[in-house]
């Protein structure tokens, strides 16, 4: 019960590593605002968890009236934000020379964009409580290079070096009013963005 009492969101939290999350979180006794596109799997999570203990916000947080309705429901229905997890994301696989500007501005915003708008929402309220803790979803892809099936996932990483220094640059601005910043950087995972066709 390591988060009994703390107040958390959790971006993407629907499926793959997000549900995971918001399944551990249970556990260790968080209460729980999740956001996730998809509803039917956002609804799923919520009813695992139990509706006492959680809140859903469905939306695209890569649009900032979704981050802001994050930041309020946790607000208003726990009166607090303890943990911010910017987990939302999706994986994509294609050369430089292939990839069309809609495709690059898709990706920006929602592996990137968004944890810039759930930030800008959640960190007032850390402020006024002096303290708090955000975690980015970052990658091993934030540090090299890699191609799948025979093309590149430049773009994908460099949303995920976004994230790194998104971590490095708010953390070391908000240390000194007690707010943690933090990104975990995983390899591989086999969550469904893995096993869906590039977008």
């Amino acid at each position: 019960m390591r988060l009994q009492g703390k107040i958390a969101i959790i971006s993407g939290a629907g499926s793959g590593i997000g549900q995971a999350t918001a399944r551990l979180f249970a556990r260790e006794g968080a209460q729980l605002v999740l956001n996730d596109i998809d509803h039917p799997g956002l609804e799923k999570v919520l009813a695992e968890i139990g509706k006492e203990r959680s809140r859903g916000v469905v939306g695209d947080v890569s649009k900032e009236e979704t981050a802001r309705r994050l930041a309020q429901e946790a607000a208003t229905t726990f009166g607090r934000i303890d943990v911010l997890v910017n987990n939302a994301g999706i994986h994509f696989i294609k050369d430089i020379t292939e990839m069309t500007e809609e495709e690059w501005d898709r990706l920006m915003n929602i592996n990137l964009k968004s944890m810039f708008l759930c930030c800008k929402h959640m960190i007032p309220h850390m402020l006024r409580q002096k303290k708090g803790a955000i975690v980015n979803l970052a990658s091993i892809s934030s540090f090299v290079g890699q191609e799948m099936d025979g093309a590149s996932t430049f773009a994908y990483n460099i949303t995920k070096a976004g994230a790194l220094q998104l971590t490095k640059s708010l953390a070391t601005r908000y240390a000194a009013e007690g707010i943690r910043v933090n990104c975990v950087c995983p390899a591989g995972v086999e969550t469904n963005i893995l096993k869906r066709p590039t977008p």
